[in-house]
């Protein structure tokens, strides 16, 4: 009795122990299902629980994981196959497998394929084919002109010569260069590539388009499936992972595109793309042209490299664009506004895109390492893809700017015109930085130096900022200044003047003493009156006598030498009568 207690316990005890085992196993919600739906595969992975990740078999000579006879066993999957001891330059093939998850069926990252239901005899409508006119940004940071212009069937003529010279340039191109993240093979599998070939060489584009590269753009659902399959057991191969020996996949066009792109450059974003690494540029100052419509300054939309975005621009009625297409526009490029009228303050702009990231693929084993008919079941791989959806508004009146412009004017008996005075302008927005037209800004902060009859001018600094403007290295002169602080205002011109003035002291003049007023009735000559001649002085006296009396100044008194020379006359003519 007692051993059979002791057994029971044992059992008890076991049953907790494998209970417990199980739990600190599977605690974590690492096991996961392989679903087959459709000729898909996909799995159940607890990591990402917002939706099945569509996976991808790694080992093209083992058993599907999927039951494809009577009685098979499909096993669960855990985390983790491949790491950098099994297979030499692992990380190279991991970076070339994600790029192949990323392009391929579901998420087409690089819009390389376009899915349809039935292939028989398909020719795409002009709404698709013109959607294959849209070149990617990838391609667009390689020939940055394609980003300026909306291509269609219909607008060829006008945009021929661009398109032109795009084929005559990849043609041109070396194999081994690389212009940007792509070589002259990447672009010519391009379907903006193929659509161009088309437009050019064939009455009927459309379907020229149908006959030579349908394989490999248009495909059926199960279809992009198996050539990203098709892919991915090809890059198994060339890396040397065990249990694979398919080494031909030309039957599988697309996935040839796959393999083209995978062994490309391009980087794809790792992690969630965030607003504020996103900046709207702009000088939104509006000019009117000669043809009564109103220009913008330059507009771009600055982003990291790696995110690679497209987006759309909502505009106000009577704005578009001059020099792209509003409904795909593209990050670090320049583009103009043009509007019909000058923009109102509350006239509202908006800017979105939809960006694409995805971290590491991850790879799954089965949980038991069971065979069917001799050979054991492959290990898969999966990647989740994420799209964040990245939007901004904003009223004209937010974006609106204006220019400031310091003068200086130096003047003055002792002014030194060659002398430079050094002024600092002070920006009540602490962000703003880079150069303003000829003012260049850190922290909301301009130094530079200005001699007579010199000037800078700031051009687009955001409307509303307030602004101070101090200068310096001015000792020894006058200072007077006009707008040295203020507020920028929207499309005006703010012009700041400084006049620095230097002059010495004028030389101290004496008072002189007031010259007397004759007495009108003493200098009266009575003519009936004898002269005494001895009474009057001789020429030569009156001459000193005069001079003797005159203030000592360093001058002579012509005036008053004048006045008596005439009096003597008078006398002397008298005397003689």
């Amino acid at each position: 009795m007692k051993k059979l207690k002791r057994l029971i316990s044992g059992m008890i005890f076991l049953c907790m122990f494998i209970t417990l085992i199980s739990k600190s196993t599977f605690a974590d919600g690492t096991l996961c299902k392989i679903i087959f739906y459709d000729g898909i595969h996909y799995i159940e992975d607890p990591k990402n629980t917002q939706e099945d990740i569509v996976v991808y078999c790694m080992n093209n000579e083992l058993n599907w994981p999927h039951i494809t006879e009577n009685g098979q066993q499909i096993p669960d999957y855990v985390y983790g196959y491949l790491d950098s001891k099994d297979i030499q330059n692992y990380d190279e093939m991991i970076k070339n497998l994600k790029k192949i998850l990323f392009m391929g069926y579901p998420y087409n990252g690089m819009r390389l394929y376009e899915i349809i239901e039935d292939k028989d005899g398909y020719i795409p409508s002009e709404e698709e084919f013109n959607d294959m006119l849209k070149p990617d940004p990838i391609l667009v940071e390689a020939f940055p002109e394609l980003g300026h212009h909306k291509f269609t069937i219909d607008n060829f003529s006008e945009n021929k010569d661009v398109l032109l010279k795009f084929i005559y340039d990849v043609l041109m191109t070396k194999e081994t260069n690389i212009n940007s993240s792509l070589t002259k093979s990447d672009i010519m599998v391009n379907p903006f590539y193929k659509a161009v070939i088309c437009l050019i060489n064939f009455y009927n584009p459309l379907e020229a388009f149908a006959y030579m590269y349908s394989d490999s753009y248009y495909v059926t659902e199960e279809e992009a499936y198996n050539n990203t399959q098709s892919a991915i057991w090809k890059l198994m191969y060339d890396y040397g992972v065990p249990s694979n020996n398919l080494n031909d996949i030309s039957n599988y066009k697309l996935g040839e595109v796959f393999m083209q792109y995978a062994n490309s450059d391009f980087i794809i974003l790792a992690e969630e793309p965030l607003s504020n690494k996103i900046e709207v540029k702009s000088d939104f100052k509006f000019t009117q042209g000669s043809d009564g419509k109103w220009y913008s300054g330059n507009f771009r939309i600055e982003e990291p490299d790696e995110y690679n975005g497209m987006y759309i621009l909502d505009l106000p009625d009577g704005i578009s664009l001059m020099n792209g297409s509003v409904d795909n526009i593209y990050g670090n490029q320049d583009y103009v506004f043009v509007s019909d009228h000058m923009p109102e303050s509350d006239e509202e702009f908006r800017i979105w895109s939809n960006i694409m990231w995805a971290k590491e693929p991850s790879q799954y084993s089965p949980l038991k390492d069971i065979e069917y008919k001799g050979k054991r079941y492959q290990k898969m791989t999966g990647l989740y893809t994420n799209r964040t959806h990245l939007w901004t508004e904003f009223t004209y009146g937010d974006v609106s700017s204006g220019d400031l412009k310091v003068t200086n004017k130096v003047s003055g008996n002792a002014a030194d015109k060659t002398k430079e005075f050094t002024y600092t302008v002070i920006l009540s927005d602490k962000t703003i930085n880079g150069k303003y037209g000829e003012m260049e800004f850190k922290n909301g902060v301009s130094i530079f130096k200005l001699r007579d009859n010199e000037s800078k001018e700031a051009i687009g600094l955001p409307a509303n900022v307030e602004y101070e403007i101090i200068e310096s290295d001015n000792e020894e002169y006058q200072v007077t200044s006009s707008n040295s602080t203020g507020k920028i205002e929207a499309n005006q011109i703010i012009t700041v003047e400084f006049t620095n003035i230097k002059n010495l002291k004028p030389t101290q003049i004496p008072d002189l003493d007031p010259m007397p007023i004759p007495d009108e009735e003493a200098n009266i000559v009575d003519t009936n009156k004898p002269i005494n001649p001895s009474t009057i002085p001789n020429k030569e006296e009156i001459n000193q006598n005069t001079i003797d009396k005159l203030p000592n100044t360093g001058r002579s008194n012509f005036i008053l030498i004048g006045i008596l020379m005439i009096l003597s006359g008078v006398a002397i003519v008298k005397n003689k009568k």
